[in-house]
């Protein structure tokens, strides 16, 4: 005959059991819930973006300007060391009251940031320092050379403002 000791020790015993088979299974759901996170940059294939001057600024692809012409990649190089400062890895080329011309590493890019108006007057002006090292015109295209207006007043002042230089896209 069963007798009720009997049967309180097996519902300790199945009790028992249940409980860590619940907890097991709770354990394994929080894991695999914590492993699931987003997957990182690296795993999706990109890199870390660096923050842009202006994230509006259409960037050529890298590609087209490794094929840049000998004589335009040595005044390039030419440009690039007559650097005033460098600024946390910027580079400053020019500076004045109107705009500054910056050379970016990476993304390999020229900005000039004009700050006041008239924005065609220094975006001419800017274009020419660039000329006095001997390149042409199409060359700005190339290097490249994009344009950013600093200030809110001049973005809503100039609403058509081309980020390119004169004869490019």
């Amino acid at each position: 005959m069963l007798k009720l000791i009997d049967v309180q020790s097996r519902f300790k015993i199945i009790f028992v059991a249940g409980i860590l088979l619940v907890g097991l299974i709770f354990v394994i759901l929080v894991v695999s819930l914590t492993n699931r996170q987003e997957p990182s940059l690296k795993e999706k294939g990109q890199t870390q973006a660096s923050p842009l001057i202006n994230p509006q600024v259409v960037i050529p692809p890298k590609t087209e300007r490794e094929k840049l012409p000998k004589d335009v990649q040595q005044i390039r190089e030419k440009i690039i060391a007559a650097q005033i400062v460098n600024e946390k890895g910027d580079i400053v080329l020019y500076t004045s009251s109107s705009y500054r011309i910056i050379y970016v590493p990476t993304p390999d890019i020229f900005f000039v940031m004009i700050s006041k108006e008239p924005v065609q007057n220094f975006q001419q002006e800017a274009q020419k320092w660039f000329l006095n090292f001997g390149l042409e015109q199409s060359d700005l295209c190339d290097l490249p050379v994009r344009f950013v207006l600093t200030e809110r007043q001049l973005k809503q002042a100039n609403p058509n403002f081309n980020i390119l230089p004169d004869g490019c896209g």
